[in-house]
This record gives structure tokens, sequence and C-alpha cells, in this order.
């Protein structure tokens, strides 16, 4: 049996989008998921969307919680997971249908710690653009030690800092996020870079990260 995998969606104010978001998780040709949706003190519509799909998976769990931010709602998620490894999606992003059994094939296979996925910018027009790694086939596979993967994450080589697009291996990563609105990711990466013995990274693109005004962390020049 496979092991089961904890999904951690922080959500805050994403009506929009958020079906989307569960449906791609939904979609997942790995099964044994457990899907904990963290509604930071949604003011719109969320709340409600978020219980109906529970209502109707049993692998959803929700917590309502006050809002707190980003790093609050991934810590909650965190503190609440069951598997024995885990991820982030965004709650405004989509994922491919492969994408949690690609990094589970490739951390199992490589007897690693964090399993990475190349990913693509997106917009709501169907447009999809990859922006890191292009000069690498889709089926090339890249492994690093954790301090070695963090020196290239450092310098904007093969490795993003964000959380998400990663798979993390419950016995051997700790994470905790530090209350800021902006860089938490890169400080959290740099602790569980320092943790991982290996890291790998399969580079074909299957998170999708969503680019549009609503999403502050999105308002970037793709082209970087």
């Amino acid at each position: 049996m496979n092991p089961l995998i904890s999904v951690i969606i922080p959500v805050y104010n994403v009506q929009k989008y958020i079906a989307d978001c569960i449906g791609s998780i939904l979609a997942q040709s790995y099964t044994e998921l457990e899907i904990i949706l963290v509604d930071d003190g949604s003011t719109d519509s969320t709340p409600q969307i978020l219980d109906e799909f529970a209502a109707k998976d049993s692998r959803i769990r929700v917590i309502h919680k006050p809002n707190g931010g980003v790093s609050s709602a991934r810590n909650t998620g965190i503190a609440e997971k069951n598997g024995e490894f885990f991820c982030f999606v965004d709650a405004d992003d989509t994922v491919h249908p492969n994408y949690i059994l690609n990094l589970y094939n490739i951390i199992k296979e490589h007897d690693a710690d964090i399993a990475m996925s190349a990913y693509l910018f997106a917009w709501d027009d169907g447009r999809k653009q990859r922006t890191r790694n292009k000069e690498y086939p889709d089926n090339h596979i890249f492994t690093d030690t954790g301090r070695d993967a963090l020196g290239k994450m450092l310098y904007s080589k093969i490795y993003a800092p964000s959380s998400n697009s990663k798979l993390f291996r419950s016995s051997k990563i700790s994470v905790r996020y530090p209350a800021f609105s902006i860089g938490e990711d890169m400080l959290a990466s740099v602790d569980y870079f320092m943790q991982a013995d290996k890291v790998v990274m399969s580079n074909e693109p299957h998170y999708y990260y969503m680019q549009h005004e609503e999403s502050a962390i999105h308002s970037v020049n793709p082209e970087k």
C-alpha cells in the first residue's frame, strides 16, 4: 500500500480559484492523500466552498482559523498533518494529474528527503510559460546534497526557493515558517535544504503558478 501524503493548502479569499485548485488535487493519479485546507479567516465565499468539497470527499479536512497570514496557515497545516510525506499547494494554483505520483516516484527511487518538480507560469487565458531550466529536457533528473542544492538555490541556479512544487519526507524534514509576509519561503528553504541529505528534482513542469492581479506573491516578471 502506498504511504499517505499530506497536501497542505493555505486558503484566503480565493473564491474565484479554489475550486480549480482542489479539483486538480482530487484528480491526482496518486490517491493516498490527506488534503488539509486551512482557511485563514476568509471573508468571501471561500469557507463555504471548502466545506462543500469536504462533504463530498473524506480525504479533505477543513480547518477554519482567524486570519494570521500564509506562514500561520502553513504552520497550522504542518501541525495537523499525518502523512509520511507532505507538500504545499497555493490555493490559486493547479497541478498536473501526475504531479504527486511523479514526486513520490523520484523521492522513493533516489531515497531522497526532498523531491521537486519544475513549474510553469500560467494565466487565466490558458497561456503557460516555462521560465527556469529551459536548457534541459523535461525528463532530466537533478540530484544534489541538501547543502549543494541550497547553494544553487541562493545563486538562482536549478532550484527555486518557493515552498510549493516540493515533496518533503516527514521523518527527516521539519518546517516552520516565520511570521513574515514577504521572504518567508526563502528563510524556510534555507532551513529545509540544510536538513536534507539528498535532494532530487524532475524537470517535468507539473506545477502551474497562476499569474493574476489578486495575488501579490504572483506579481512578478515571468521573465526573471
